[in-house]
């Protein structure tokens, strides 16, 4: 079994909001109890705070140069995956659209969407969406690419299911 780690292209700042990097952040923790380690390519706010968050769960913080979805901020993702290798490159950033998207999958790696809003045609491996509110239909997928949608893959962090 490969132990290849697994980058996250995720942004929690104060324009974007900080839900995109917590789900993330609840994804990392499950492919960390199965020893595989995530590497979160984000612009984060306030920086020193979340990157040890990130640090102290045994993960690693690569500083986003550009915003999610750029031009430049593909570049940057494209040379993480050469040099990390990563098994699967996991894109939370409504920002990332479809071409996005289809460079990252041209390159080799299984590319996860965590969306919620249904507003871009996914060329992505899996599509997968945390909340409840959207239904299967409203998303368009290209031929091959797996939808997990509804309340089995609800996301609740885990300092809310100890409620």
């Amino acid at each position: 079994m490969s132990r290849a780690p697994v980058l996250f292209r995720v942004d929690g700042t104060s324009r974007l909001g900080r839900e995109s990097f917590y789900r993330s952040m609840i994804y990392a923790a499950a492919l960390q109890r199965r020893r595989r380690t995530a590497h979160f390519l984000s612009q984060l706010e306030p920086f020193p705070y979340h990157a040890a968050a990130i640090r102290r769960s045994g993960n690693e913080v690569i500083p986003a140069d550009h915003p999610a979805g750029s031009p430049e901020d593909l570049q940057q993702v494209i040379r993480e995956i050469n040099r990390i290798k990563p098994e699967a490159v996991i894109v939370d950033a409504p920002e990332a659209g479809e071409s996005y998207l289809q460079e990252l999958r041209d390159r080799g790696v299984t590319v996860i969407s965590l969306d919620s809003l249904a507003a871009t045609p996914f060329p992505s491996h899996m599509v997968i969406n945390p909340l409840i509110g959207q239904q299967p239909k409203e998303y368009t997928l290209s031929r091959g690419t797996q939808l997990l949608c509804g309340p089995r893959y609800t996301l609740v962090r885990p300092e809310i299911r100890r409620l």
